[in-house]
């Protein structure tokens, strides 16, 4: 029996190791995945012809990149987690440190941490935010509510790509940023949650005005007197009103999706 209990104690005391490990960083194009403790794991997707190019050679190619910076720096700051082929593409997944590893190993600028010590580090909280719920924009948000709560954490990026954080998004930047979950944002150029709040809110008004005509027809088809008669005002509802013609001119935009990004773009969670 005791031998039993010491065997189920094991096997409990392993379980608890192993809680976490092996965590799956599943994708289907390139996302940053932000740790909760703020580590980055980093899964990039490309297309790789495998009849042009050497499977083993590139992940040499992989390892000595890694060995390369982690001499550098004479830490372990960089590892590989997963390298895999499949259908012509190539699924290459690091995981990283902290942010500052990530950013000097792909010359990319990143920040992960409080807003608080994202203000230290100088990066500007001057932009237009929108808070985000149920996976909307729901409202914009000035910078000044924003540092109210200075100790929730934030992403602060400039490239293009997608995030997903290890909680839930507050508020994002209103500019290049497309909402996918609640813990997911594309950064994509050319976007503007604010426009997307706008039209929105555009839509609930007529959806609205459109509702109150109705009940108004209605209210008047029932306004007819006990004796049959109708008011004056009422036979004016057969008329036929001329409508005014509205023109709607939307501006065109240029693309640059393909472009690098020169904006950051802001995502606040907790």
């Amino acid at each position: 029996m005791r031998k039993k209990i010491i065997a189920i104690s094991i096997l409990v005391l392993m379980l608890g190791l192993c809680t976490g490990c092996g965590k799956k960083y599943e994708a289907k194009k390139s996302t940053l995945f932000i740790e909760s403790d703020g580590g980055v794991v980093s899964k990039d997707i490309e297309a790789f012809d495998t009849h042009e190019y050497s499977k083993s050679k590139f992940e040499k190619y992989v390892n000595s990149r890694i060995d390369s910076y982690n001499d550098q720096v004479d830490s372990k700051a960089i590892k590989l987690k997963e390298l895999e082929f499949k259908n012509d593409m190539v699924s290459l997944t690091l995981s990283y440190k902290s942010y500052k590893d990530y950013s000097k190993f792909n010359n990319i600028e990143l920040f992960v941490g409080s807003i608080s010590d994202a203000i230290a580090e100088g990066y500007s909280m001057d932009t237009n935010f929108v808070k985000v719920e149920d996976n909307k924009p729901v409202s914009k948000v000035s910078c000044n509510k924003i540092l109210e709560n200075n100790s929730d954490k934030i992403v602060i990026i400039k490239a293009n790509t997608r995030i997903k954080i290890d909680g839930s998004i507050k508020y994002t930047s209103a500019k290049d940023v497309n909402l996918i979950s609640d813990d997911t944002v594309d950064m994509k150029e050319n976007t503007n949650l604010l426009d997307e709040l706008s039209n929105r809110k555009s839509a609930a008004k007529k959806a609205q005005l459109k509702k109150t005509k109705k009940e108004k027809a209605i209210k008047k088809k029932n306004s007819v007197n006990a004796d049959g008669s109708v008011d004056e005002k009422d036979l004016e509802v057969g008329k036929v009103k001329k409508k005014e013609t509205n023109f709607v001119f939307k501006e065109d935009k240029l693309s640059t999706s393909s472009q690098i990004s020169d904006v950051f773009s802001y995502v606040i969670f907790d």
